[in-house]
């Protein structure tokens, strides 16, 4: 990969059944329908460069976004006037679920690099997963799996060395580059 990727509009366009990120996406477990279903209401737009926001903190929350292609970080205001990393989000995993309560994003999250998103709308997605089981299994299996990670980081943050900690990021990013069939020991970190 590289700062000035290139990004087609096939590669932006292309439907969720023909998707191969299906199998860690929100189509995972759905019938051929059902996953029709889903794709007639994501949105795809064209590529988004580094820099580009999907949202600001404090914006109000409309939708959900997937990471089709590049990376994206999510991130707070330090009281220092830094930034807060939260996290580093790869092709398949989806963004801005920690906004559905409060209907405020408490978070930014900003693209890392040259990147292809798929916004879902999430009062269709909402209509839509009350009518698919399997679509409403797999948001609760997401968000548990939200918890998940956020429980895991707290117990890295507040009991590892700096060292520890660099060394739990570098495995978690071969761990989740391999369950993408890309490679697990030599990959390319677009975060400074």
């Amino acid at each position: 990969l590289t700062e000035n990727k290139v990004i087609s509009f096939e590669t932006i366009r292309v439907a969720c059944k023909n998707c191969t990120l299906s199998t860690l996406c929100l189509p995972m477990g759905l019938t051929p329908e059902d996953v029709e279903r889903l794709d007639n209401i994501v949105k795809r737009s064209r590529p988004l460069h580094r820099g580009d926001y999907l949202f600001r903190s404090g914006e109000r929350f409309r939708s959900l976004y997937v990471v089709k292609t590049g990376a994206v970080k999510t991130y707070s205001p330090s009281e220092e006037g830094g930034e807060q990393v939260l996290g580093f989000h790869l092709p398949g995993e989806i963004i801005g679920l920690d906004a559905i309560d409060k209907e405020i994003h408490a978070c930014s999250a900003k693209v890392l690099e040259t990147s292809a998103i798929c916004e879902v709308p999430f009062h269709r997605f909402e209509e839509l997963s009350s009518s698919i089981p399997s679509l409403q299994h797999q948001m609760y299996r997401l968000l548990s799996k939200e918890i998940g990670q956020d429980t895991e980081m707290l117990l890295l943050l507040g009991k590892k060395s700096a060292e520890e900690r660099l060394a739990a990021f570098l495995l978690s990013m071969s761990k989740r580059l391999h369950k993408r069939g890309l490679c697990a020991t030599d990959f390319f970190l677009s975060m400074s």
